[in-house]
């Protein structure tokens, strides 16, 4: 339960105050608790809002070393961390729905139990996927209006992954927990345009409240930097290769064997690397296949902390950012846009229709290449590393994009905008 004392410690005077329930928050890697970590931050110091965070006990990527007060407060943010979030180390899908479900319901005992801790609006993630059945729950019980924040499209991504089928009773029960979920939520966030299509299948009264809001980069701490001023680069002997960067979750909805295979058509070439930075369900898929084929050119690290992101995304000289072909409309990589924000050239891998490659080629920030085509994606590369100019020019691109269209303070400007309206 929340500590009354503790909470009574962040307390202002006409101050509302916002429930954010998500389980992942650093010091967690993933990029979407390091996203709202910051976005909270962000309106606590502008806006005369404060913020409960209702979180699970780091746990992504499986790092036991990861440690957390169960309770912290930082200026007008009390953290408030599940017990029992980790209760199975997340290597199987079955524990990391086990672990979800613990969390969801100790979330949702907090909420409804602790009495004394008033707030007036929650924003629920999809973090873990199935909390909105919790968001209509608690709705129906406090009343208190709620917003959802759909990074990612379920019960479509376990039926296109072949994990359930269509017809299965517990899909059509999630379909229909969806339905009444997204009915009485005040806003839905989305991230891209094509995920709102999605949405079409609803009713007026659903699609009324799509907010396409996409994800964003500090393009103040994310900047543009030399590998040569790169201690990171010059530790790991890469300072002088010409470097292809996937950093992120290496997850099912991501292609990254059209990104081995390329490593392979390039073998020969001495001074090119790729380096697969995070972690995920095809991580030991990649490295066998890595050590299968005898890549030299490949350069595995595990996730980086926060603070070392200016230097692991600048370790680059083209960014890859992927989409399986089964994923196309499903999800929308953050990953972008710290790619955008140190002004690279951007190579997308995704299927024809997806957002990512319109995205990419009307800004001109790189090239889109389709799931499988590695042919493609290596004479991209080569082209790079003989025409410096093109590479410039994608470089001044992607940074002049992030600062116009998806920067931080923007980006939290339209988050404010929707929670005030909502309180």
């Amino acid at each position: 339960m929340y500590n009354l004392r503790v909470s009574k410690q962040i307390k202002l005077k006409n101050t509302k105050k916002v429930v954010l329930v998500t389980k992942f928050f650093p010091p967690d890697f993933a990029a979407t608790g390091q996203l709202l970590d910051e976005l909270t931050k962000r309106l606590v110091s502008v806006y005369p809002i404060e913020f409960i965070i209702q979180t699970g006990m780091p746990s992504y990527a499986f790092k036991k070393e990861i440690k957390a007060l169960r309770k912290t407060v930082h200026e007008k943010i009390l953290i408030n961390r599940s017990l029992f979030s980790k209760f199975f180390r997340d290597k199987s899908l079955l524990s990391r729905t086990l672990n979800g479900i613990i969390f969801s319901i100790e979330a949702t005992f907090n909420l409804l139990c602790n009495l004394y801790m008033k707030y007036d609006l929650i924003i629920y993630t999809t973090e873990p996927p199935f909390l909105n059945f919790f968001a209509f729950l608690i709705h129906k019980i406090n009343k208190k209006p709620y917003i959802l924040i759909i990074y990612d499209l379920y019960p479509e991504i376990i039926i296109k992954n072949k994990i359930l089928k269509k017809d299965n009773i517990l899909i059509k029960i999630w379909n229909f927990m969806n339905k009444v979920s997204y009915s009485n939520a005040c806003e839905i966030i989305v991230l891209s345009d094509s995920i709102s299509k999605n949405f079409n299948k609803y009713n007026i009264n659903v699609r009324k409240k799509i907010n396409i809001i996409p994800s964003w980069c500090n393009h103040e701490k994310i900047i543009p930097r030399e590998k040569s001023n790169n201690p990171l680069a010059q530790e790991l002997g890469v300072q002088d290769t010409f470097n292809i960067l996937y950093s992120g979750n290496q997850g099912k909805c991501h292609d990254l064997i059209t990104l081995i295979d390329t490593a392979f058509i390039l073998r020969e070439i001495k001074n090119i690397r790729f380096i697969i930075i995070g972690d995920g369900v095809q991580n030991k898929t990649i490295k066998n296949l890595s050590h299968k084929y005898k890549l030299k050119n490949c350069l595995f690290l595990p996730f980086q902390e926060k603070d070392v992101l200016p230097y692991s995304l600048t370790l680059a000289d083209l960014s890859i950012v992927s989409i399986a072909s089964n994923s196309k409309g499903l999800v929308a990589p953050s990953k972008l846009y710290g790619h955008l924000s140190i002004a690279k050239p951007i190579a997308v891998i995704c299927p024809r229709s997806s957002y990512l490659k319109n995205l990419v080629e009307d800004n001109q920030l790189g090239k889109w290449f389709k799931n499988g085509n590695s042919k493609g994606l290596s004479h991209f590369i080569k082209n790079l590393i003989c025409d410096k100019n093109l590479s410039y020019k994608y470089s001044q691109n992607s940074r002049s994009y992030i600062i116009k269209n998806a920067n931080f303070y923007d980006i939290s400007e339209k988050y404010y905008s929707l929670i005030k309206k909502n309180l």
